[in-house]
């Protein structure tokens, strides 16, 4: 929680939203919205939960990590919308600095580190097994269930003797 603050202050900022943009979008009023940038006061549960959806982050990087040093990627589709950033978080300190490459803007920016860069491969290859082991599950569920029908069909009824 001791990022909350700060972090939704950046957010807002950095994609040049007002309070009142704010309003438009989630229905929470500028003066709410004006304690929670400044630390007097926290959303409930549901309010927190659509303003990380609203913005696009997790739970957890919005209360527990340091915004401030974070690049967004917005696709063509995205700037014109103004909705739906994708976050991708990457501590400054584990930035390589010989890696630099100049955008089509003729910025220069930075790759992520070796590290970060096998973190995020890690984490879409754990994400296709879990994808897999849900079609097995699913599988698995539908023979399950054929087989109890089958076995149903089969299983002869008794008569009751009278």
């Amino acid at each position: 929680m001791k990022y909350f603050s700060t972090n939704i202050k950046r957010i807002r900022r950095d994609k040049k939203l007002t309070q009142a943009e704010i309003k438009a979008n989630t229905g929470i009023e500028p003066s709410t919205w004006s304690n929670y940038e400044r630390g007097k006061s926290f959303p409930n549960l549901k309010l927190f939960d659509e303003i990380c959806k609203y913005f696009g982050v997790s739970a957890d990087d919005l209360l527990n990590r340091d915004l401030s040093n974070v690049h967004l990627n917005e696709n063509e589709k995205d700037k014109k919308s103004s909705k739906n950033v994708h976050l991708n978080v990457h501590p400054i300190v584990h930035l390589n600095a010989s890696k630099e490459e100049v955008n089509t803007t003729g910025k220069q920016e930075k790759e992520p580190c070796a590290r970060c860069a096998n973190r995020d491969e890690i984490i879409k290859s754990k994400d296709k097994i879990i994808d897999a082991l849900q079609e097995l599950i699913d599988a698995l569920k539908m023979s399950q269930n054929l087989l109890q029908q089958q076995l149903h069909i089969k299983k002869p009824h008794k008569k009751r003797a009278e």
